[in-house]
């Protein structure tokens, strides 16, 4: 508690008090008393006027009248404030109060004064280097808020610094210029350290089709992987290899091998895998492991090699590409022909695709592609169109698009329904006038194989 009395007036005079009720880490709540008090051996009764408390910027008023007694004091008003909050530093409070009576011992008496509250709660957060130099001074931790870790990197040969953890040898928790919520109490953070070794490497990686002994061969089914891998052991001279794994990438995404190696500082690893398809192309990669990083190299392998390949049973004849089952494959972009061409024994032959509701044929000779249409659309409206996708040989595609007009089954031409061959292969019939019934459409589109 701290009072404080006032001038004496008419042997009466102010007295206050202030009086600290509660504290905790940040705040503090007060009380001020404002009493008035007869002097010089007076009393009083029937005196009236009115009293004020003050303290920290707040305070209340009161009226009053009543007696005195000799020498004695009697309690006017009362003011209660919670939370003045605390600082980084001790703080010092003003307070005040006064009594002004009116009429019999009329006057004014004032006082004030100050007390001092402490500084927040704090503790000390210091920083240990962990086998390094150079760490940040002491920073302090405030009661309820936040610290921010210094930007100060400490230095240790030979590595890299992560950040900062709290305990020895934990994870980093904590990285400079960061503001973080952390425990109000003391603690020490300790550095995070990264050997700063090379990535391993790999100075060649080498793919291609064999047979299951490893020698190559064009068509082969199996794939040689070869690789030539170091890791650096000039900082750690116990890092080693934990793993060398080899991929396959398909259609499907990449498929990973049981480990080739798992020990050594360098070498040449070599695995032949079976089970590839002569007509696929694959992705391959090599990834290799140490104590510290992974480095991972692509590569890939294209479709076995053909000349002239003949199926077992002599059925089917490859060229540039595996055999058939039966028949004659061709590949080639371009693909140049030279001499005379027999595609079978009547020099052609058809296709039937759907389309529409019905069908339309495809003759396909040496040199001319023919397309009959015979055929109803699924939706006779104005400006539909039936489609059949990829519907023409590659090879046989023509080089612009092509368009015809179809007639009816009776015989009446519709210039509003249009044939078309594309150079995707795609054939469509397409009604570019107004809606119709569902009549079978007649015609047909002729044009130039490419050869």
């Amino acid at each position: 508690m701290v009072e404080v009395w006032g001038n004496v007036n008419h042997n009466w005079q102010v007295h206050t008090g202030a009086f600290i009720t509660e504290e905790n880490d940040e705040a503090v709540n007060v009380n001020v008393v404002t009493n008035i008090k007869a002097v010089n051996g007076w009393n009083y009764a029937g005196i009236k006027g009115g009293a004020g408390a003050y303290v920290d910027g707040g305070g209340t008023e009161q009226s009053w009248s009543g007696n005195v007694p000799t020498n004695g004091e009697v309690t006017i008003v009362q003011y209660r404030k919670e939370y003045i909050q605390k600082s980084h530093e001790a703080r010092s409070i003003g307070y005040s109060g006064y009594v002004n009576i009116v009429g019999f011992a009329g006057g004014s008496s004032t006082c004030s004064g100050s007390f001092t509250i402490n500084a927040k709660t704090h503790h000390t957060i210091s920083f240990n280097a962990n086998g390094g130099s150079g760490q940040p001074g002491n920073i302090t931790k405030w009661y309820g808020e936040q610290i921010t870790i210094p930007s100060t990197i400490p230095k240790r040969t030979n590595y890299e610094f992560l950040g900062w953890s709290a305990t020895q040898n934990g994870s980093v928790a904590y990285r400079p210029g960061v503001s973080y919520f952390v425990s109000d109490a003391n603690a020490t953070y300790y550095a995070v350290w990264k050997l700063s070794t090379k990535p391993p490497t790999i100075s060649g990686f080498n793919v291609y089709r064999c047979d299951s002994a490893g020698t190559y061969q064009s068509d082969g089914s199996y794939i040689k992987m070869t690789s030539t891998w170091s890791l650096d052991t000039s900082i750690d001279s116990t890092n080693a290899l934990k793993s060398l794994v080899y991929s396959y990438k398909d259609s499907n995404g990449w498929h990973k091998y049981n480990a080739a190696a798992n020990s050594g500082t360098k070498g040449t690893t070599v695995k032949i895998y079976g089970g590839y398809d002569v007509s696929k192309s694959y992705g391959t990669r090599v990834e290799v492991t140490d104590k510290y990083s992974t480095v991972a190299m692509e590569s890939s392998v294209g479709p076995a090699s053909f000349i002239l390949d003949l199926s077992a049973d002599g059925k089917g004849i490859g060229i540039g590409q595996a055999a058939p089952s039966n028949g004659i494959a061709i590949y080639g972009s371009p693909l140049n022909l030279r001499g005379t061409i027999q595609c079978n024994d009547r020099g052609w032959f058809k296709e039937t695709v759907a389309l529409g509701k019905d069908n339309v044929d495809i003759l396909y000779s040496p040199f001319l592609v023919t397309i009959i249409f015979h055929t109803r659309m699924k939706n006779p409206q104005s400006w539909y169109a039936d489609n059949a996708l990829n519907a023409i040989r590659e090879g046989y595609r023509p080089l612009v698009d092509v368009y015809a007009s179809l007639s009816t089954d009776n015989g009446s031409a519709s210039t509003s329904v249009i044939g078309g061959a594309h150079t995707d292969g795609h054939i469509t019939i397409q009604n570019r006038g107004s809606s119709f019934s569902s009549d079978v459409h007649y015609g047909s589109i002729t044009y130039p194989v490419q050869v």
